[in-house]
């Protein structure tokens, strides 16, 4: 249920799966997720690692390709979504927040709905 609540959401931003961070972003989001839900520390290195490994490739390539997904969103995504879940961390439309800050933001935002 969780991969499937992350890519409505993902959906409903407007991330386009044409981007090869799409599902690292998918991948992360729900290593995240079970992180938060079991009280335990969250190292982005380690999720990138984890991700690279499952992938076949390195973490910087999954921090390279995530951050192309998210400027991506920002740039050509559904604002208005974008607006209601990441106003409080950016100004409008303008600034693209950070590949950790944007895993963060739908961790919680899910954790919200639930």
């Amino acid at each position: 249920m969780e991969r499937f609540e992350v890519i409505n959401v993902l959906d409903f931003l407007g991330v386009s799966p044409k981007y090869e961070g799409y599902k690292y972003i998918v991948d992360d989001t729900i290593m995240m997720m079970d992180l938060v839900k079991n009280n335990k520390k969250i190292v982005l290195l380690d999720l990138f690692l984890k991700t690279a490994n499952k992938y076949n490739t390195n973490f910087c390539c999954i921090e390279k390709n995530m951050r192309a997904c998210v400027e991506g969103t920002f740039k050509n995504g559904n604002l208005k979504h974008i607006y209601e879940i990441f106003n409080s961390i950016s100004s409008y439309y303008d600034d693209r927040p950070s590949n950790k800050l944007f895993l963060t933001t739908i961790v919680n935002y899910l954790n919200k709905k639930r």
